[in-house]
């Protein structure tokens, strides 16, 4: 007849029984119920009712435990039962107590995979430590010694389990054992991190170089129409500052180039209309100039006049860089070829000796003597 541990308990308690063989891993929390309501000593211990006086555990002699031993070494090794493992105050047992315990063998199939067999008893190893409150010796002894001992046939799994570690991370062993790599690989991940965080933070300052540039492009351009002069000697120092920001590894060549696209639409527009405005100036003096020849047909005093404004507005737009110098020197030369036609019988006339004395070229600059009879007009 088949009972259960409690129910054997129960009739050992109540006096059915004479002994019971538990097998067990230490800490059971069956013996512990058990000690815990009729143990030695415990509540059932001179029952009214006819229950037995509690119960104790048994040594096995040593004769006995190397008789069981050494007749069947596979199944039966001798062991210790600790003292107060069931319970510490009063503890229970009180002392040591020699016994016998079964080994527990993992069986599978000859067939089975080699890697999934592997992989469960390197499961098992790694938590062997989880196990050693139920398996004293776990605490003290080698995992792998105690799990192989006794046993007749390994599976291939199992054995290499045992001898090489984890079967999922034979590069990791390598790595483990290979001193020099595992500085070649810090030395790697060091520089590799740091490269990348470098690169994260010029790529950042970059975008705001490109923000603060496209910021400035699009203020230029709105006074582009006012001032184009000033606007491009603008876009000339920001394209310079880019240029140097190159220059000093600040930003990289790619930003550069997006900010070139950026600057150089700009710079045309501003090439382009400073170009209208110089021929726009030029056309405007030679207009003045015809008016000019003309009053001084009919009055050369008015027309003297009349040359004079027309040559400072000339200085003034070479002042403001409106015209080049070259332009300038051939407005003048035409200003004072249409002084001296105003009067040519008198060479040495006191009129045209002033005018000739007001309107001046720099010093180091003349004019060639055989200029044409009338003025031709300027191209820019």
């Amino acid at each position: 007849m088949e009972i259960s541990p409690i129910e054997s308990f129960e009739q050992l308690r109540q006096g059915q029984l004479d002994a019971v063989f538990y097998v067990g891993p230490h800490g059971s929390k069956l013996l512990d119920e058990a000690f815990r309501t009729g143990g030695e000593g415990g509540p059932g211990d001179g029952n009214s009712q006819g229950q037995a006086q509690g119960f104790e555990i048994v040594p096995i002699s040593p004769a006995q435990v190397n008789f069981y031993t050494s007749r069947s070494p596979e199944s039966y090794q001798a062991a210790v039962i600790p003292a107060g493992i069931h319970q510490a105050i009063p503890p229970i047992p009180p002392q040591d107590i020699p016994t016998l315990s079964t080994a527990t063998a993992l069986v599978t199939r000859p067939e089975q995979s080699k890697q999934t067999i592997a992989l469960l008893t390197w499961s098992i190893l790694t938590q062997a430590q989880r196990y050693a409150p139920f398996y004293s010796k776990l605490a003290q002894g080698d995992p792998r010694a105690l799990m192989s001992q006794g046993l007749m046939y390994m599976h291939p799994g199992a054995t290499q389990a045992f001898g090489s570690g984890d079967p999922r991370s034979a590069w990791l062993r390598y790595v483990r054992d290979n001193k020099p790599l595992q500085t070649a690989f810090i030395m790697l991940t060091s520089t590799t991190t740091v490269g990348y965080v470098l690169r994260r933070m010029r790529r950042r300052k970059g975008k705001v170089v490109i923000q603060g540039v496209r910021k400035v492009v699009l203020e230029l351009r709105s006074q582009l129409a006012e001032a184009p002069d000033r606007v491009a000697r603008e876009v000339a120092t920001l394209r310079q500052q880019q240029r140097l920001r190159l220059i000093d590894d600040e930003i990289s060549l790619d930003i550069y180039e997006q900010l070139e696209r950026m600057i150089s639409p700009l710079e045309e527009q501003c090439r382009a209309m400073v170009d209208n405005q110089r021929q726009a100036a030029i056309a405007t003096i030679l207009d003045q100039l015809d008016d000019c020849q003309k009053q001084l047909r009919q009055s050369p005093e008015a027309g003297q006049v009349q040359l004079g404004c027309l040559e400072a507005d000339a200085r003034e737009l070479l002042r403001q860089d409106r015209i080049a110098l070259s332009t300038y020197l051939q407005i003048k030369q035409l200003t004072w070829r249409s002084m001296l036609q105003a009067d040519p019988s008198d060479p040495n006339s006191p009129d045209r000796l002033a005018i000739a004395d007001s309107l001046a070229l720099p010093e180091g600059l003349a004019i060639a003597d055989n200029l044409p009879p009338s003025p031709a007009r300027i191209k820019a």
